[in-house]
């Protein structure tokens, strides 16, 4: 077997292409299995592979952990296999290293909100005692100053409050055109009208609870919407599969710099932006399970991110 160069460290299977078994897999696949045996089972029996969404790499689901499959051809013995390796997404922050930004985060919004308080309260105090117009102008910008750091603060304690692991969410039927309905209805009907929504056949439900599903497509709908501000580029929504939504849209790809931290908070490339809406919507899909993939990212497919949910019984 030293011969079928199994000495990944990712979760890796030969297959037999004929007949879709498992011919031999790596101790990191075997471990993946638990209690199970995967040689000679199918390989769709053990690992989901999201094969709906138009992606070079697979959006695959293993082990309660979400990865990229990649395929190699492999000859042995006068057979025909097929080598799938599982490999792990740099994309995504390492667990440890958002327990470390949110703990400092925790810290930073303790110690700053009290003395800005204060700080407004004070300005309230002044604003009322001002004759000057000009002085009230003035002043008037600093409030402004303050309530924007405000809005930051939220963000970021929001990002905060987000647990790191799956909370054992109790299954839900979440209608994801009736989600994106309501989310829409929050835009103004010059950004309505560049979205369409189309879906093949009927609309399934989503095994996630309705309000985590509202606000990973909100994260999602808001980067695929800034992304094309002051453009004429339309936004497609797609739904291809029962486990899995598409959001798509034309314009300039992101750059690989950074492609390779997409996920991880304060990776941006606007100025007014913090950067953490993708890092808050693959949060939340992680307490089901799920995970967000870039499923396109070049000129003529545009660019695309997909919700994928594992598969019901996981």
């Amino acid at each position: 077997m030293d011969s079928l160069q199994l000495n990944c460290p990712d979760p890796t299977f030969i297959i037999d292409i004929n007949t879709q078994k498992i011919f031999h897999a790596n101790d990191a696949a075997v471990e993946g299995c638990g209690s199970t045996n995967p040689i000679g089972k199918l390989f769709d029996d053990i690992v989901y592979v999201e094969r709906n969404v138009a992606d070079s790499t697979f959006p695959t689901f293993f082990n309660n952990l979400w990865f990229n499959l990649s395929q190699e051809p492999l000859g042995y013995e006068n057979c025909t296999f097929a080598k799938l390796i599982l490999r792990k997404r740099s994309t995504i922050p390492d667990p440890d290293l958002l327990q470390t930004l949110k703990k400092m985060i925790g810290i930073l919004l303790h110690r700053l909100r009290s003395p800005l308080t204060g700080m407004q309260g004070y300005i309230d105090l002044i604003q009322e005692n001002l004759s000057s117009n000009t002085e009230q102008k003035r002043l008037g910008m600093v409030d402004d100053g303050l309530t924007q750091l405000f809005d930051i603060f939220d963000e970021l304690e929001s990002l905060q409050q987000i647990p790191l692991s799956a909370n054992g969410h109790k299954a839900h039927a979440a209608n994801p055109e009736l989600i994106l309905h309501s989310i829409l209805l929050g835009y103004p009907s010059e950004i309505r009208k560049k979205i369409t929504f189309n879906p093949q056949g009927e609309v399934p439900y989503f095994n996630c609870s309705p309000i985590i599903l509202k606000r990973i497509l909100s994260f999602l709908l808001e980067n695929a919407i800034e992304h094309c501000a002051n453009t004429p580029h339309s936004i497609s929504i797609d739904i291809p599969s029962d486990r899995s939504l598409k959001i798509s849209h034309p314009g300039e790809p992101i750059p690989q710099s950074i492609c390779k931290e997409l996920f991880f908070p304060f990776v941006t490339q606007k100025t007014n932006n913090l950067g953490i809406g993708l890092t808050m919507a693959l949060l939340y899909a992680n307490q089901h399970h799920g995970s967000i993939f870039l499923t396109d990212n070049d000129m003529d497919d545009g660019i695309s991110f997909t919700l994928c949910l594992p598969p019901q019984n996981s």
